[in-house]
């Protein structure tokens, strides 16, 4: 299957500094490719790079077969690449509704319809149901999102993050900060995301046991290097990743 996002000999530094330096990437449609590597292996720069807020010194970044090295985020979100972080980023003080349904009419073509009011544009509303659906959150729709659990927090941003055509998701630590019984529920439920609607999601995560049980394929960075991209089972294999960054526990 052809790859529907990848980098091309992706290059960035600060300064002299080489933070990503050459990195080939692909994942496939549907697919969920973790990225794992010590504290400063330059993870996050890579997923900013993927998701345009960094642009690459050389190299490029593909998505559909289109380079896209230039494209600016906003224009990425709008082919169908979108982003969240680690630190949750939704209003509090408005209602899970109301946040989701920001999120889908910043998307909607319908949304510079100045004398229209938001509440008689269907095809909004239609998909701000659907997507509380997807995301499991009907049932606290009409809660202050300063009122959930963090865990259902990061269900709400996940689900900003859907809004519109979201093919590929770039997910930046979407368990941190959680119990280890919300982690494994984030972790479940990004697990059938992906198969459910065909997504395809790379993500950062420092949990192994997360990272072996939902991943179809896992990227080792070190100090900016990809040194292998390859199944659960032959990374946790492979002795030089045990050696300089593992250890011992997946021995």
């Amino acid at each position: 299957m052809e790859s529907i996002l990848k980098s091309d000999s992706l290059y960035f530094s600060y300064h002299s500094n080489p933070i990503i330096n050459g990195v080939d990437f692909a994942i496939k449609k549907g697919e969920i490719c973790s990225i794992i590597g010590p504290n400063g292996a330059g993870k996050t720069t890579f997923l900013n790079l993927l998701s345009g807020m960094l642009i690459p010194n050389a190299g490029d970044v593909f998505y559909k077969n289109k380079k896209i090295t230039k494209v600016q985020p906003n224009k990425r979100r709008e082919l169908g690449i979108s982003r969240s972080f680690q630190i949750t980023n939704i209003f509090m003080q408005h209602t899970v509704y109301e946040n989701i349904r920001y999120a889908v009419q910043g998307v909607n073509k319908q949304k510079y319809q100045l004398f229209k009011s938001i509440d008689s544009m269907t095809d909004i509303s239609v998909q701000t149901e659907k997507l509380l659906e997807i995301c499991h959150l009907t049932s606290v729709k009409d809660e202050k999102c300063s009122d959930l659990a963090y865990a259902e927090q990061r269900l709400v941003e996940i689900a900003l993050s859907l809004a519109g055509n979201t093919e590929v998701l770039l997910l930046d630590e979407p368990t941190a900060g959680l119990s280890m019984e919300e982690s494994r529920y984030i972790a479940d439920f990004i697990k059938q995301l992906s198969r459910d609607l065909q997504l395809s999601i790379v993500f950062i995560e420092h949990d192994m046991d997360i990272v072996f049980d939902i991943s179809n394929r896992i990227s080792v960075l070190y100090y900016g290097e990809l040194l292998l991209t390859d199944t659960p089972e032959h990374v946790k294999e492979n002795k030089q990743v045990q050696e300089i960054y593992l250890g011992e526990e997946l021995a």
